[in-house]
């Protein structure tokens, strides 16, 4: 991917990263608010209906605080600090290539004009011991051909430079002079985006498996929702008072009143949380497949 593409994949990252901010960003939701319904009546059943719904509802109503406690605190505290290291990686990755290149060119130039003021020289100081030990087998163009694949960062080793510091006086012809400047600058970005970018890698590499851990927990807790709806439901439906619709005394009753004994889900809108979860999976599932060598670079 070129520069300005993993350019504009950031910013869309980073869009994408706000919505989900407004999607999760709120307070702590409390845990043991639930009204409670009082009153019923022994002898119809609707108190043990009542105390049914009051158990079971108290119950849901926690467990759906957990899961959107636990969605928050992943959104907030691990996605984002994966995705943020993730991009900033990849980018500073591409930025350092192409300051490799701008400085392999530059090194092209100053071979060029060796070879008009000093090319038979430098042809024999390759084959000296001094030239020799610069891995003379690949020639003067290893700058390009290591550029991003060994170690991000890599300042590969340039006899043409080697060279220019045998020979200062020709070094300080001002042509030559101001192409080695501009290297030399060249160099120093590359080194401060290195550095740069091993600290993505490092944190990417340690908040990963945070986000992994949290992600689970937001799973197991959506599991036990739904475990807990279930077994309230089931429980609820099958006592005398409800009798699966068809008691007496229930059937009459306003659905209002019905609303008072059945377990009410609508205001947990588990939807949105299921949805962040499965957005939660999709970054595991990409960001695991990037094994923790190829983003170190070592």
């Amino acid at each position: 991917m070129r520069h300005d593409d993993h350019k504009k994949h950031y910013q869309k990252h980073k869009n994408i990263r706000e919505d989900n901010k407004v999607m999760t960003q709120s307070k702590q939701v409390p845990f043991n608010a639930t009204p409670q319904v009082k009153g019923g009546n022994r002898l119809t059943g609707s108190e043990e209906a009542i105390a049914l719904r009051n158990k079971y509802q108290t119950e849901l109503d926690n467990a759906n605080a957990a899961l959107i406690n636990q969605v928050h605190h992943t959104e907030n505290e691990n996605r984002r600090k994966v995705l943020d290291y993730y991009h900033q990686s990849q980018a500073l990755k591409e930025d350092i290539k192409t300051r490799q290149a701008e400085r392999s060119a530059l090194i092209d130039e100053l071979k060029s004009q060796i070879d008009k003021e000093r090319g038979q020289e430098f042809k024999m100081w390759q084959q000296s011991p001094q030239g020799l030990k610069i891995n003379t087998t690949q020639g003067f163009r290893s700058d390009t051909t290591q550029a991003g694949i060994g170690n991000v960062g890599n300042i590969s080793p340039s006899p043409v430079l080697k060279f220019l510091e045998q020979y200062p006086k020709l070094a300080s012809t001002p042509f030559i002079r101001e192409m080695l400047d501009r290297v030399e600058r060249l160099e120093g970005e590359i080194r401060r985006k290195a550095e740069s970018y091993h600290q993505s890698v490092a944190g990417f590499n340690r908040e990963l498996p945070f986000y992994e851990k949290n992600v689970l927990k937001c799973q197991e807790n959506l599991t036990r929702y739904h475990k807990i709806l279930d077994e309230g439901t089931t429980k609820i439906d099958n006592c005398r008072y409800v009798n699966h619709g068809k008691g007496i005394c229930f059937r009459i009753l306003s659905q209002k009143e019905k609303d008072g004994i059945l377990l009410q889900t609508l205001p947990h809108v588990t939807e949105k949380w299921e949805s962040m979860i499965a957005l939660f999976k999709k970054d595991l599932d990409q960001y695991q497949s990037h094994s923790f060598t190829e983003l170190s670079y070592s």
